[in-house]
């Protein structure tokens, strides 16, 4: 619907006044979000959004709402949303923008129930989504535009601020207090001013005042910290907040209740308006994470193409391209890389888009790039069917079961004659042919997916990677769908992997595969995590299984250990006596480890499909614990053991130990370039190694084999479980499309 001729001259980008937009994501509305998009950007205006993430960071919200001149808000209707009928998400930022006290044009589509908007007059108006509905309309909405850009003038430069002060709202005495001096670090190294808050009566305005000069605060919602007054204040006058709240047990205290009318009633159920924490070190990556967005640069559209292409993204399936061509193509291959990353998406072409780091032999890589490809673009020149690179990479296409897509750059022969390609006009200039092709493949990845080949040869979002039996068989047993893996000459199973699905009752069925190392150690754990990936290309890795655990922290057999950091305890120097060093030391995803964290506390009842009974006898409810597990090529039968001794005394608050986790997470972070893949562990404690040998005899050392074994069933099946349910009911981001 984008108006040929322009009535009157262009605003200047740097003249426009910015709305923060809430709209919706989903591709059936693609063509409502432009319409409204030409007509804003004719009247003046650009939008700040919040691009497309199932991550909710409220202080992030928070802080560009109050940066924006006004709000404005598409709201199409969504039958399937009970109470609702329309996104919540766009229900909670229009409660922002009203709390905010921004000027607001709604215009919502028809049969979305009214229960939820407070806007009459010239703030709300109801739209026909169908296209004669919108073209009837135009004009009234142009004219409702135009007298919203009247009020929203004055507001323009809002956002043109320098950062200033950060308040610190925590009380001494609470357990937040221990880590104040980190968090104002962390403030401090951000570019704010940190500024600790007075927890007096106020006696005067000015006390209240000097909050509105801070640009975001950091207050803990301990109750029996805070003033009563504090946190109404501070919600009423709309200061941006990361509000914390720790929790000691295995439930969260309660909230306070104008922090509960803030919830988005389950539909972000880590990710709501509170950080819930245990651990300080997480706690202080969780604060770092959430100022990091707050900092970032709002995603603004700098031109009207700019906001189109971002439109036109929300109907495309998340797919991979290469493109092939022979020499004499080069330049025009490079050129239609650039053009299609510009158009927002993912390429491969070996001179322009070219991911193969320097140094490394270029074929085995190309032929994982083919493999891999969802849509293979040749462009058929006549020295195409010549290059022996061409033709390989075209079997290749052919035997992944790739979309082929020829490209006719000049008149040539194509071998495949039942193939149809993008037909592109003989004598067009190829900025022309570059724009077809990129339309055409655009229009492919908002159809329905045609791809000949079963879902089963799709990346993955989860991969599993398990060493036992046991641990191979607990992660097996709670797939939906399980199947094994699709076989070919050219991929074959070489890690007994399985595919499958876990199923959200919030955002649909995440894909998995479960790997099979079936050898315990270092290296076996980077070959099968290598392999994974490079054929899965998962966006996470857990490592499930069982570990021994430590004498710390309440640890008891068939509890969970998640790992913060995985230390690879056998590198050190050896000078009268083994000293080890604390530099390979692997981080794991932050994100995933405080889902983890907080699953107990938002899911009391996670452990419910643990099948295996104790081999205790007696109910046994899986404690979780987070921290730094230790990883080598030993199994540790006793603590009492000098060289184990050694490693306890370098980090005393050792979780747990165990043979695989350096491995695998050395594996992930030595192909996240390539890939982008993130690592965790998850396991279970099969055992607790005592504080001095318990072998004295053939008969004990075989006792305490037989107790191990014992608990290595339970202890599977709890980490499965656990590791299952935290990708169901917290996992942080949504399942590929």
């Amino acid at each position: 619907m984008r108006k040929e001729k322009k009535t009157k001259p262009p605003v200047e980008a740097t003249e426009r006044t910015q709305l923060y937009l809430s709209h919706s994501y989903r591709g059936r509305d693609r063509r409502v979000n432009e319409f409204f998009w030409e007509l804003f950007w004719d009247a003046g205006f650009t939008f700040s959004v919040d691009p497309q993430s199932k991550v909710l960071s409220v202080p992030y919200l928070e802080y560009m709402m109050k940066g924006s001149a006004g709000y404005a808000a598409i709201v199409t209707l969504r039958p399937e949303q009970k109470y609702y009928l329309c996104s919540p998400y766009v229900l909670y930022e229009y409660g922002l923008a009203r709390l905010a006290q921004k000027p607001r044009l709604i215009f919502v589509e028809q049969d979305v129930s009214d229960r939820y908007f407070a806007e009459s007059g010239e703030s709300l108006q109801v739209y026909d989504p169908s296209e004669s509905g919108l073209k009837a309309d135009r004009q009234l909405f142009v004219e409702l535009i135009g007298r919203f850009a009247e009020r929203v003038r004055p507001y323009r430069r809002s956002g043109l601020t320098l950062r200033g002060k950060a308040g610190i709202l925590i009380h001494p005495g609470r357990p937040a207090y221990d880590v104040l001096k980190r968090i104002e670090d962390v403030v401090d190294k951000a570019g704010f001013r940190p500024e600790r808050v007075s927890f007096e009566e106020p006696e005067d305005l000015n006390v209240l005042i000097r909050f509105d000069g801070y640009d975001f605060v950091v207050v803990d919602l301990d109750t029996a910290g805070i003033p009563s007054w504090m946190y109404p204040f501070i919600h009423g006058r709309f200061i941006p907040s990361i509000r914390l709240l720790h929790v000691s047990g295995d439930s969260a205290p309660e909230l306070p209740p104008l922090v509960k009318s803030t919830m988005l009633r389950g539909m972000a159920p880590v990710d709501e308006p509170v950080l819930y924490w245990r651990d300080a070190d997480l706690l202080i990556d969780a604060i770092e994470a959430q100022i990091a967005r707050v900092k970032r640069n709002r995603q603004n559209f700098e031109s009207l193409d700019d906001g189109l292409r971002y439109f036109r993204k929300a109907e495309r399936r998340e797919a991979s391209i290469f493109i092939s061509n022979a020499g004499e193509a080069n330049d025009f291959a490079g050129r239609l890389a650039v053009a299609m990353k510009a158009d927002g998406m993912e390429v491969f072409q070996y001179q322009e888009a070219n991911r193969i780091p320097i140094g490394e032999e270029w074929e085995p890589w190309l032929q994982n790039e083919v493999r891999h490809s969802e849509i293979f673009l040749p462009l058929v020149t006549k020295g195409f069917w010549k290059s022996k690179p061409c033709m390989m990479e075209y079997d290749l296409a052919k035997r992944s079961g790739a979309i082929i897509i020829p490209c006719f750059l000049e008149r040539a022969p194509w071998k495949d004659m039942t193939r149809q390609g993008i037909p592109l006009p003989p004598r067009s200039d190829d900025e022309t042919r570059i724009e077809i092709i990129v339309s055409e493949t655009d229009k492919l990845l908002r159809a329905n997916d045609p791809r000949p080949r079963p879902k089963d040869a799709l990346p993955v979002d989860i991969a599993f990677v398990t060493v036992l039996p046991q641990e191979y068989k607990a992660v097996l047993r709670l797939l939906k769908d399980p199947r094994g893996a699709p076989l070919s000459d050219d991929q074959p199973n070489d890690w007994a992997w399985h595919l499958g699905e876990i199923e959200s009752p919030t955002y649909g069925r995440y894909r998995a595969v479960l790997a099979f190392a079936g050898q315990a150690g270092t290296t076996n754990a980077v070959n099968v995590t290598r392999d994974t990936v490079e054929r899965w290309r998962p966006k996470y890795v857990l490592l499930v299984g069982i570990a021994g655990g430590m004498p710390v922290d309440g640890l008891e057999k068939g509890d969970i250990v998640v790992s913060k950091l995985i230390w690879e305890y056998e590198y050190g120097k050896i000078d009268r006596g083994f000293e080890p060093r604390l530099d390979l030391m692997y981080p794991c995803d932050g994100r995933l480890v405080r889902s983890a964290e907080i699953l107990p506390t938002l899911q009391p009842e996670w452990s419910s499909i643990v099948r295996q009974p104790c081999p205790s006898g007696a109910a046994h409810q899986p404690k979780v614990r987070v921290g730094i597990v230790g990883s080598g090529n030993k199994v540790i039968d006793h603590l009492g053991d000098r060289f184990f001794k050694q490693v306890r005394a370098r980090v005393p608050g050792l979780k747990a130990v165990e043979m695989e986790g350096a491995g695998a997470a050395a594996a992930v972070l030595a192909m996240r370039g390539r890939y982008g893949a993130e690592f965790v562990m998850i396991r279970g404690v099969s055992d607790m190694p005592p504080l001095r040998s318990a072998v004295k005899s053939r008969r004990s050392a075989s006792a305490q084999t037989v107790e191990r074994d014992a608990w290595k069933a339970f202890a599977s099946d709890s980490a499965a479980s656990f590791a299952v349910q935290l990708v169901s009911l917290a996992w942080p981001t949504p399942p590929r499309s």
